[in-house]
């Protein structure tokens, strides 16, 4: 899962006497949001476990049993506000898990450390990547 990515907002015509200059700041990943079935068709999963951990740290989950035909999506809203990534998590996948910091603020919103997906097959989770 990118945390942190190089977006560079580009209009396509700017105004008469106006110049354009990219900022070269990256934009961080700020929430992100699990769907059962296609982002546009609005169907967000509210979390099954919402848990505090020491340290300020918290812990995010999903138990994934999607209904849709499309399966279960991701998308990931950056602090350019403009850009969202989306993608279908693998098939199989049973369990979604964001652990975040919220003691550290990105955009107003705790920092996120680290997302995984549980996929059915017996092994260790993986970060989505």
């Amino acid at each position: 899962m990118p945390l942190v990515i190089e977006a560079r907002p580009t209009p396509v015509s700017p105004p008469e006497g106006w110049q354009v200059s990219a900022q070269a700041a990256p934009c961080r990943l700020v929430h992100l949001t699990v769907f059962d079935g296609l982002p546009q068709e609005q169907a967000s999963l509210v979390p099954d476990v919402d848990q505090t951990l020491p340290a300020g740290r918290g812990l995010l989950s999903w138990m994934l049993t999607p209904v849709s035909a499309e399966g279960s999506w991701v998308a990931l809203g950056y602090s350019c506000k403009t850009l969202v990534l989306s993608r279908p998590l693998p098939p199989g996948a049973q369990a979604f898990r964001v652990s975040y910091d919220a003691r550290q603020r990105v955009e107003d919103m705790p920092r996120i450390l680290r997302a995984e997906v549980q996929l059915a097959a017996p092994g260790p989770a993986g970060p989505l990547r």
